[in-house]
């Protein structure tokens, strides 16, 4: 069960800026069911002076009048002499949402200052797609992303391993019980609705199946350094590196899955690198192996190695030795393993310059870290 007045920092961030006055519309972005609508009626809570709320959630999507009407609503209010907040939820299911926002800004944001809006929408893609077009200079971002373990231990009282399998997302809190339940609502009430609805709908994606694939890619090569080569075999959908690479970025906008570039000074290298596959939250993972939590903390930990001790190798600083009472920095001696193929050390040596003796030795000494 939630912790009651639970509040994430955002909302502190939000209202201390709220309180400043400054002129510029205020968005929040993030994944879906972070807690991007709560955060803004706990500003509300908060705000002192006129509130008006409005979702366009009708099943048909609302035109750009909508907007207009809203505005004018809490126009209407700001007239009594209060500030006023307004605060708009599903911006991006209107039709032209970005270029209404931006003509009625632009008409009252400097001239009527005492008027505050916050625009947010659950569909990130879309909302991002709106304010590069349209909104560029006038908004500051602020993004509501999956919840830490600090944040889920405060608010549910979690444990390290609950939120290493279950992941950041609140609204699945109370499904840690039964995990085939839970499954069943990161599957198909968020992943999917994210593919079908966000990732499908704003972008011309020609092989949805390669999409979903690459996806599910990612459970099983979890935060491993993948070449897009390398993908194509694994995947069953015929494509091209360069339809991979664009479909990568879209699951990245969307807060599902990154590819993360080699860190290298040079721009080509850096472009033509392999990219390490990383999922965004734990319960993405976890959901696509369908596995138990207790399997899964059983498996982790076999696969955690050993800490370093003075009897294997270095030791880290302030632990205490056997030798001398302190940490102390060791060196070992590993022997090469015989090459299968090509010449050897001694015969590539003997053609150029000669090397010392202990050089070519098939023992090197290297330090254990």
């Amino acid at each position: 069960m939630k912790k009651a007045g639970f509040r994430r920092a955002l909302v502190g961030e939000l209202t201390a800026a709220l309180g400043k006055g400054l002129p510029f519309l205020h968005i929040i972005t993030g994944p879906r069911q972070t807690g991007k609508t709560t955060a803004a009626k706990q500003v509300a809570e908060g705000w002192a002076g006129e509130v008006h709320i409005a979702a366009a959630d009708s099943a048909l999507p609302p035109g750009p009048e909508w907007v207009r009407a809203q505005w004018e609503i809490a126009d209407l209010k700001r007239r009594s002499g209060r500030k006023v907040l307004l605060i708009l939820d599903e911006v991006q299911k209107v039709r032209g949402w970005s270029e209404s926002v931006k003509a009625l800004w632009d008409r009252d944001g400097g001239t009527k200052p005492a008027l505050r809006v916050i625009l947010l929408g659950s569909s990130a893609l879309l909302v991002q797609k709106g304010l590069s077009e349209s909104l560029a200079g006038r908004f500051m971002p602020y993004r509501c992303g999956h919840w830490s373990w600090g944040e889920m231990r405060e608010a549910f009282g979690w444990g390290l391993e609950d939120w290493l399998f279950f992941g950041g997302y609140p609204g699945a809190a109370r499904l840690k019980g039964d995990p085939d339940a839970w499954a069943r609502y990161v599957s198909e009430s968020l992943v999917e609705t994210v593919l079908a609805r966000d990732v499908l709908q704003m972008s011309a994606v020609t092989k949805p199946a390669l999409l979903r694939h690459l996806f599910a890619l990612t459970a099983a090569f979890p935060a491993q350094i993948l070449s897009y080569n390398k993908m194509l075999g694994q995947l069953q959908d015929a494509g091209n590196t360069t339809t991979l690479a664009h479909y990568l970025q879209l699951l990245e906008a969307a807060f599902l899955v990154s590819g993360l570039e080699r860190f290298t000074g040079g721009k080509g290298q850096k472009r033509g690198s392999s990219p390490k596959l990383v999922a965004w939250n734990n319960a993405l993972v976890n959901d696509l192996r369908s596995e138990d939590p207790a399997v899964a903390r059983v498996d982790r930990l076999s696969r955690t190695p050993p800490a370093p001790t003075c009897s294997t190798g270095w030791s880290p600083p302030g632990t205490a030795c056997s030798t001398g009472g302190r940490a102390t920095r060791r060196w070992t001696t590993f022997s090469r393993r015989p090459r299968t193929s090509g010449p050897s050390r001694s015969s590539r040596a003997g053609r150029g310059s000669r090397r010392d003796s202990r050089t070519s030795s098939s023992s090197i000494p290297r330090r254990v870290r």
